[in-house]
């Protein structure tokens, strides 16, 4: 491929694009119904502790702007930054369950974009939030294989577009300046001067203002519409797609998502130096990131602040320092036994275990009398209200449908599965197929659903053709 094109990264780049382009033409919308699937690790509620929430940002805040020394705030501005990157990882992986491995090389590019529009005279906040604007299409390409692929074929898919992003965006010193970098103008928010070379301490604290911002976000999408969705592709995807949700919607808005959390801890890592320097960006960084999310608790936000901590650069290497010049092997090695123990001892994480801690110790608390009759007077307030509510609730008659299949034939090359099926069944009627193992039973329903293409007939609801309709718009008319 090199002799015949001078673009830096091509050859690397396309093998992983052919491999990526033969997954998704070889994979399918929705798995087969025999797909085993895999235990996924605890995801939070969504809800805020505000209290802890906000004592926690106010004790950062007041440590961060008078009594951290300069190397300090340094390493927690380095390990806030990649805490969005591991944020998005809990987006992604942790609600809808696609295995991304190209976070790291979205919030490298969308670092680059702003080093770029700041270098040619753009605000800083203009030039994030531009940067931010172009990771999200760019996180949708990287989920477009989440369509047809899961699993393994997934996780290629995504490290070959980080290799893409990495090698010839990255690796092009024309766009990045080589190894000189770019010059970046110090960042400025409405006249504040935000130098993380001037005033470091402003800096990190503007870092954890994002930090705080994005979790709040995080921490909605979790109780909302979008993040239910993305927990019921994330649990079975044809179960999601049975009650009307579109899988390909849901895993697209994760990636979108995530690329947008993920493109604000490029920015700050990026202007976090007075030069920017993308030649040091790896593929394997977007592997490791997952690591430390793994660490921390992938299913909740909190983790990615406790993973963040074993980031190079952060407060793990700068509590190591201590060790002498070899501390950056010392990380690589707790990094890889804190993996190995969450692994096997917390496979949900260390957030996730200290919050299982802090409700036993809860209830244990709750457990004393003394401590209960505060507790017990809203616990009978709320009960009262529910029996009113529920006294005064309204019974809604259900809509009345009709289902008609008439004559449906379903084929697998040679095989006959369905003979020419007809029948009829109204609503809160109900309608018994027997047969032996293999008779069609399973395909005869996969069919009407939409799971399954029909060779011949109709299926009709409410005297309207469903033939043309998916899996899930036809559990929409239902």
């Amino acid at each position: 491929m090199g002799h015949y094109t001078n673009l830096a990264g091509i050859p690397d780049a396309v093998p992983f694009v052919a491999v990526m382009i033969v997954l998704i033409v070889r994979g399918t919308t929705l798995p087969a119904r025999d797909m085993l699937q895999e235990k996924s690790p605890q995801v939070t509620t969504g809800r805020i502790p505000w209290i802890v929430a906000g004592l926690a940002t106010a004790a950062a805040a007041i440590v961060i702007g008078g009594h951290l020394s300069l190397v300090w705030v340094s390493a927690v501005t380095t390990s806030l930054s990649v805490a969005l990157i591991l944020l998005s990882l809990v987006v992604v992986v942790g609600y809808a369950g696609q295995l991304s491995l190209a976070q790291y090389a979205i919030a490298a590019a969308a670092g680059l974009v702003a080093a770029r529009l700041s270098a040619a005279g753009l605000p800083f906040l203009l030039a994030a939030l531009i940067a931010v604007a172009v990771a999200i299409p760019a996180g949708i390409l990287v989920g477009l294989p989440a369509v047809r692929t899961r699993g393994p074929s997934l996780a290629i898919a995504t490290l070959g577009l980080s290799v893409v992003i990495i090698e010839v965006i990255l690796g092009n010193s024309s766009l990045t300046g080589g190894y000189s970098g770019l010059t970046l103008k110090d960042p400025k928010l409405f006249g504040l001067d935000l130098s993380a070379t001037a005033y470091p301490d402003r800096y990190a604290l503007f870092s954890l203002a994002c930090v705080v911002g994005c979790c709040l976000m995080v921490a909605n999408l979790r109780r909302g519409r979008s993040g239910r969705r993305m927990l019921a592709v994330k649990a079975n995807e044809r179960a999601a797609t049975a009650v009307g949700v579109s899988v390909p919607s849901a895993k697209l808005a994760s990636f979108a998502v995530a690329s947008a959390i993920a493109a604000v801890g490029g920015v700050l890592l990026t202007f976090a130096q007075p030069t920017a320097l993308f030649n040091q960006y790896q593929v394997f960084d977007s592997i490791q990131a997952v690591s430390y999310a793994v660490v921390g608790s992938i299913g909740f936000g909190s983790g990615a602040l406790v993973g963040s901590g074993l980031a190079p650069g952060g407060v793990g290497s700068q509590a190591l320092s201590f060790l002498g010049s070899n501390y950056a092997s010392w990380l690589a090695f707790v990094s890889g036994l804190l993996l190995i123990m969450t692994v096997v001892r917390f496979p949900n994480g260390i957030a996730a275990y200290n919050v299982g801690l802090g409700q036993r110790a809860k209830r244990a608390l709750l457990a004393n009398p003394w401590m209960q009759w505060p507790f017990a007077v809203g616990q009978r307030a709320g009960r009262h209200d529910l029996i009113n509510h529920a006294s005064g609730a309204q019974h809604v008659k259900a809509a009345s449908h009709l289902l008609e299949v008439q004559g449906i034939t379903v084929k697998f090359g040679g095989l006959c599965a369905v003979d020419g099926a007809s029948f009829s069944v109204g609503s809160a009627e109900v309608l018994g197929v027997i047969g032996a193992n293999g008779a069609g039973k399973t395909t005869l329903i996969d069919a009407i659903t939409g799971f399954v293409g029909i060779a011949d007939g109709k299926i009709l609801l409410d005297g309207k053709d469903l033939n043309s309709l998916d899996a899930t718009k036809r559990a929409r008319r239902a």
